[in-house]
């Protein structure tokens, strides 16, 4: 398959009782449902652009949740900007419905909880990483953003051209069409979003880098202190960057919980306590299991359990396209 060749998925082409479960494995960041009675169909097509996966959808009404529990099974790290271009959907992204309509733009940051509502509509995403979108951004972070006019037109024909000029490129023109997307989807981001003081856009882009260095020590002994050095940055800063996730303390013990309780979820994963306490900055088994229950309402041996007797939704042998997409938006990070 060419790199720039499209994934294509068809729900007529599978018997019914496929149609559903086949696309839902495809989704692999979202818990998906069907609304109404009607029978499930979806047409959607997929092209991997360098860095970025853009996609077209058209499908009957569907619910997606991006619960606490994906949050932390699946630990990615993109964002997804959504283009609406026919039909409506409700969408909370925790602060309440927001319904959005024809000519809309949403932005969803896949490290926060979500639940869309979507009606029978036309669509086009664009999944891009964080560390490539966010600098574009200084910092400032679009998630739940619903954005009408500005510049979404222009993003809209602009991907629908790419799109249609893909089968005529090659691998070397990659670099550039990514350069293209990103930019005119950050441009149309930073126009869409409200006005914001140049220090809360610097506290986004320190949270986001002090999240990294956290989740790639989390066995270490790490405080205020160290991170400040390692990030060169004061202590009031990074306080203040980290007030809205709880402070430096609560949010370095959230990113350890969700590691765990990753690994818990995860099937094959047979680590013991002891190794996840030891691999996650714990002190000992004891203290894991203590602060997993506190945090999350069950044991650790109880979410493995749970996580073993679910039935997960597994494609047909040659639903190769859907097979395809899930690997794609997984390995964006």
């Amino acid at each position: 398959m060419s790199v720039l060749a499209p994934l294509r998925f068809d729900s007529s082409v599978l018997p019914e009782p496929e149609r559903f479960p086949t696309f839902a494995s495809a989704m692999v960041n979202f818990e998906l449902s069907p609304e109404g009675d009607r029978p499930f169909a979806a047409q959607a097509s997929a092209w991997k652009v360098g860095a970025v996966v853009i996609a077209s959808l058209h499908a009957t009404p569907l619910t997606y949740l991006r619960s606490e529990a994906r949050l932390a099974a699946d630990q990615v790290d993109h964002l997804y900007v959504n283009l609406h271009l026919d039909g409506g959907l409700v969408a909370d992204f925790g602060g309440g419905p927001v319904r959005c309509g024809t000519g809309t733009m949403i932005a969803i940051d896949m490290r926060r909880p979500c639940r869309l509502h979507v009606g029978d509509m036309r669509s086009l995403s664009v999944a891009i990483p964080r560390q490539i979108l966010l600098p574009r951004l200084a910092g400032r972070n679009p998630h739940g953003l619903v954005s009408h006019g500005g510049l979404i037109p222009v993003v809209a024909k602009t991907l629908r051209a790419i799109l249609d000029s893909l089968p005529d490129l090659e691998a070397r023109h990659v670099p550039a069409l990514e350069r293209v997307v990103v930019e005119l989807v950050g441009d149309a981001l930073l126009d869409g979003l409200p006005t914001a003081d140049a220090a809360r856009a610097q506290d986004e882009a320190l949270a986001s880098r002090a999240r990294a260095l956290m989740e790639s020590r989390l066995a270490e002994p790490l405080d205020a202190a160290r991170l400040c050095a390692e990030l060169g940055v004061s202590r009031s800063s990074l306080y203040r960057a980290l007030e809205g996730r709880g402070g430096v303390r609560r949010y370095l013990l959230q990113l350890r919980l969700r590691r765990v309780r990753a690994h818990l979820e995860t099937p094959g994963d047979n680590l013991s306590l002891a190794d996840l306490a030891e691999r996650t900055g714990f002190a000992d088994k004891a203290h894991l299991a203590k602060a997993f229950k506190r945090e999350f309402g069950l044991t650790p041996g109880s979410a493995r359990a749970a996580a073993a007797r679910a039935t997960p939704i597994v494609p047909a042998l040659d639903h190769a396209a859907a097979r395809a997409f899930g690997d794609w938006v997984s390995d964006l990070d």
